[in-house]
């Protein structure tokens, strides 16, 4: 599973229950050292943690069975070809879905604009 926003390593942690392994890519260098230290001090080595661009994916760790996104950016990604080749096709999955909300600043819970599916 590929996780693109670690933060603190929370959501990672939690992943790393319900899958095998679970790579985790961080854009601010300080969040994904302290989240890498974290997890190997409370024994999560199912959790592989890379600072670096989440839109760009992890191609190195790929395919994945899914790819959870808890990372907030200026716009709605568009879901690039680097996402979609690292997703696995199964023949057990219909269609992999992928939804997305922007939320208005200073305003938690609001939403602004609509939510967005988009199949893979």
């Amino acid at each position: 599973m590929l996780e693109i926003g670690t933060g603190s390593g929370y959501g990672a942690a939690v992943l790393s229950v319900l899958a095998a392994e679970v790579c985790t890519i961080e854009r601010l260098e300080e969040l994904a050292e302290s989240a890498r230290t974290r997890l190997v001090e409370l024994g999560y080595a199912n959790v592989h943690v890379r600072h670096g661009d989440g839109s760009l994916g992890w191609p190195a760790h790929a395919p994945y069975d899914a790819i959870v996104v808890t990372a907030s950016g200026p716009d709605v990604p568009t879901y690039s070809s680097n996402w979609r080749s690292e997703v696995e096709r199964q023949p057990s999955h219909r269609a992999h879905r992928v939804l997305a909300t922007r939320r208005q600043r200073g305003r938690p819970g609001q939403e602004r604009g609509r939510a967005c599916r988009q199949n893979l």
